[in-house]
Formats: C-alpha cells, sequence, structure tokens
C-alpha cells in the first residue's frame, strides 16, 4: 500500500511540469479509456477462468522528444472463477509506463509498444474477503487507427506478470478503446 500511497503523491506532486502549452517539458497529450477481457496464464489460471474490466490512461510527452510517451494508467478486472471457495476475485492497479509512438498512413494508423510497472491490489471473495497486493509488469503494443482529428479507436493486446510471494501470475489482455487527443496549445 505504501508503494500505491508513494505513486500518487508522485503523480499529484509533478502537475506544475505536466501542461499542455509547448513551453513545459512534459506537454499532457491524449486520454485512452478502454474495455479489457483478460486471460489467465500459468498459476493464475488454476484461480480463474477470465476476466473483464475497464482502464483508463494519461499520455504526456516530452517536448524535446516528441515520439516518447509517459504513461500513467489506472484498471480494474473482474475475473471469473470455477472454484468452490471463491465467489469472485477483483483485481485494482495503478501504473507508470513508456511507449513509442509510431505513426503510418499520414499519421492515420498508430502503433504504440509500451511498458509499465506498478502496484496491483486483488481481493478474493469467498467464505471471506482475501486482499492481497503484488506488483506489475505489463509489455503491450496498442495499435489505432484515427477516425477524427481528436479521436483514434484502439486494439491493445498486452502480456502482464505480476509478482507473488511464492509464485507469479500471468495473463494476457486485450483492450479496445478510444484515445482522445488533445488540441495543440490548450
Amino acid at each position: 500500500m505504501r508503494k500505491v500511497t508513494v505513486l500518487l503523491i508522485l503523480v499529484f506532486m509533478t502537475g506544475s511540469v505536466f501542461s499542455q502549452e509547448s513551453s513545459r517539458l512534459i506537454q499532457f497529450d491524449s486520454v485512452r479509456i478502454a474495455a479489457q477481457g483478460a486471460l489467465p496464464l500459468a498459476d493464475f489460471a488454476d484461480v480463474t477462468t477470465m476476466g473483464f474490466g475497464v482502464e483508463g490512461e494519461g499520455r504526456f510527452k516530452l517536448a524535446s522528444v516528441q515520439e516518447l510517451r509517459i504513461l500513467a494508467e489506472a484498471g480494474g478486472l473482474y475475473y471469473l472463477t470455477d472454484l468452490d471457495t471463491v465467489d469472485y476475485i477483483l483485481s485494482l492497479s495503478l501504473a507508470l509506463g513508456a511507449g513509442w509512438q509510431m505513426s503510418f498512413m499520414d499519421g492515420k494508423l498508430g502503433v504504440l509498444p509500451s511498458l509499465s510497472y506498478g502496484p496491483m491490489l486483488h481481493m478474493a471473495s469467498g467464505d471471506s474477503l482475501d486482499v492481497f497486493t503484488d506488483t506489475a509488469l505489463t509489455a503491450g503494443a496498442e495499435i489505432s487507427y484515427q477516425v477524427s482529428e481528436f479521436l483514434s479507436l484502439s486494439f491493445k493486446p498486452a502480456y502482464s506478470i505480476f509478482l507473488e510471494e511464492d509464485t507469479n501470475g500471468q495473463q494476457f489482455i486485450l483492450s479496445l478503446g478510444a484515445v482522445f487527443q488533445l488540441k495543440e496549445g490548450e
């Protein structure tokens, strides 16, 4: 929990650095909102069958390196399970990451490979409520298609591994969503 608190403090304290003005070191670039589906792998597949959820992501870019994206992500997944002792598993996550924005077809098609890391909170509900905290590392590659000046549709496959005390969990995540691009100079 301490890691979550430190992460939130850092994000809020750096608010004056993050701006949409081009004179700032880091500029607020866009927001992505997506629906997610998760397929648990390895040991995690023994506990849950699949997950569904949402994710939000704020994107920032450096004034000196326009392709580099700094990502601030938050999401939640609700997992189904076949275990008799567990009704459901809920996962909440925060992460900071980085990606490299590539554009094709005169900017209409975008590819953003990324890597993110952050705390993850699991809650398993059954006879009692069990709470676990982990850290997760996620690698993904978003493909987006621009449908208007300010809106792109996105598809993002990702692989996530979260480290637990005596094992690790793994999952494949597919996200479908929209990226809302901010106007330059606003």
